[in-house]
């Protein structure tokens, strides 16, 4: 059984910790900050289910972090790849598709920035790993 490395626990707190900042934004304080980054359009329900989304992934990559061997959190690091990948491509059609101020596009880019980051470093142990 392979064993989980110190970087990638280090990395699953750096996703967790990402996903808890964005959380707050889209749970907590929905409006304000959508307001603040003037998008289109204000959503509760869609903000609550994104900032929710976001929130079970961060609470899964700490549990993961407390997995000895990489068999039993093998699932759950494939699981956060791809739905940052989803989320990637979703942004990217936003930026298409949705009409939208100048300083919503640069937090969109902004958030598309990090999450390949996130994306490349995440494969990149995922890869050495398996």
């Amino acid at each position: 059984m392979v064993e989980i490395t110190k970087s990638m626990k280090i990395l699953l707190i750096i996703n967790a910790i990402v996903g808890i900042i964005i959380a707050f934004l889209y749970l907590v304080i929905p409006h304000a900050y959508l307001l603040l980054v003037q998008w289109p359009f204000y959503d509760p329900y869609y903000s609550w289910v994104f900032g929710g989304t976001f929130l079970i992934l961060s609470i899964f990559a700490i549990l993961a972090r407390k997995k000895k061997e990489w068999e039993h959190m093998k699932m759950i690091f494939e699981f956060i790849i791809t739905w940052q990948l989803m989320i990637l491509v979703l942004n990217i059609v936003s930026l298409i598709f949705i009409p939208a101020p100048i300083i919503s596009i640069i937090t969109t880019l902004c958030y598309n920035i990090v999450l390949i980051m996130l994306i490349a470093t995440n494969l990149y142990y995922y890869n050495k790993t398996r």
